[in-house]
């Protein structure tokens, strides 16, 4: 199948197009990389409140054919709570947010299993079916039989003094495994993101006291068990409104980098680390943050959004303990405002292969940067 080449403007010159099978009005990518290719998913608006859920997998020469997921006016299309998708030897999982009721933020986790021979019927991610908000969802292929599933479960918060949750739960060809709550107290809107080293599942969030400090966390699956929430930044950021910035997690063998965004001290600041036991390093100039990650044996690769010149895609690449800039790139103009949305990483065959959203375009478009 052959697709259009935007023909997109990069600042760095290190950087070319990489063609994807979006259609116009796309947005909201995510891409996951396992077993020799990327799965892309994405959503394609049809008027106002409508769309269809989109995936395809990249096998670093062509793209599958396109699959469509689901086609509904019950979506929750929305600049930060995305579709996900991951995949393993068995099958493809991919949930994406849906409404639960008319309320601005009562929508929940649809998702769908495709075992290679087409999409099933999609089910709920999570048990609870109150009107309350369910999304922010991180995806792990940890096995060839069973795919994690993360998520922010709002359902304490029917009640006036509830708060946000973190829940997961395994999701396999043959059903849901038991709901496990693993941490009573986070931000309400603020992204997940996981990953594994050596069979340890590593999940990171922004975590909130009744004081609203939200500093970010992590947790972890150690030989079977959940450890308890544990500082992944002591910035001590007390804020009253959720900020819409969830810190990030890749790993590389043993390698466990992360990136996180705060204003703690009243200035918007990035930071990120190669290695959980070194010290971070400061990135970039204007930082919004919006963030992604993936780690190859260059190092740490950072994606943000930053505000100079009214919104550019950046990049970094990290090294070292401590960490230490190796190299940063300038990748495209996107809109610095919710527009512009979340760039995502993923690494495939000696390349690092980006989504974001095209302004001139109004669409998703990608980038690709060949690894030395």
């Amino acid at each position: 199948m052959a697709f259009a080449l935007l023909l997109c403007l990069f600042v760095s010159s290190d950087w070319t197009s990489w063609p994807l099978p979006c259609g116009d009005k796309s947005l909201a990518s995510d891409l996951f990389a396992a077993d020799d290719r990327i799965s892309l998913v994405w959503i394609e608006r049809k008027g106002e409140s409508c769309g269809v859920v989109k995936v395809a997998s990249w096998d670093g020469q062509s793209w599958s054919s396109v699959k469509q997921v689901a086609e509904s006016c019950e979506l929750f299309i929305n600049w930060a709570d995305t579709p996900k998708v991951a995949h393993n030897a068995s099958f493809t999982l991919v949930s994406w947010p849906s409404k639960l009721g008319k309320g601005t933020y009562s929508y929940g986790v649809k998702a769908a299993i495709d075992p290679e021979s087409g999409f099933v019927e999609p089910f709920w991610l999570h048990e609870d079916k109150s009107e309350s908000e369910h999304g922010f969802v991180t995806l792990l292929a940890g096995s060839d039989k069973q795919i994690q599933a993360i998520w922010l479960d709002g359902r304490a918060m029917v009640n006036e003094s509830g708060t946000m949750q973190l829940r997961t739960r395994t999701v396999s060809t043959d059903g849901l495994g038991p709901e496990t709550l693993l941490d009573n107290e986070t931000c309400e809107c603020c992204s997940t993101s996981g990953t594994m080293v050596d069979g340890q599942v590593h999940v990171a969030y922004r975590n909130k006291t009744a004081d609203h400090v939200r500093d970010n966390f992590i947790v972890s699956r150690v030989n079977g068990t959940w450890s308890k929430p544990a500082a992944l930044e002591t910035s001590h950021w007390t804020v009253q409104g959720c900020p819409v910035n969830g810190p990030v997690l890749a790993a590389n063998g043993t390698l466990l980098g992360a990136a996180w965004f705060t204003s703690s001290d009243g200035e918007n600041r990035v930071f990120a680390t190669s290695s959980l036991n070194g010290e971070p390093v400061a990135l970039g100039e204007s930082p919004m943050g919006r963030l992604s990650a993936a780690f190859s044996a260059n190092g740490l690769f950072v994606s943000w959004i930053d505000a100079k010149n009214k919104g550019q895609v950046r990049v970094v690449l990290i090294d070292g303990e401590p960490s230490k800039i190796v190299k940063q790139w300038v990748v495209s103009a996107t809109p610095s405002d919710r527009s512009g949305g979340f760039p995502r990483l993923a690494i495939l065959n000696g390349k690092l292969h980006m989504t974001f959203q095209d302004p001139e375009h109004a669409r998703v478009s990608g980038a690709q940067l060949e690894l030395q």
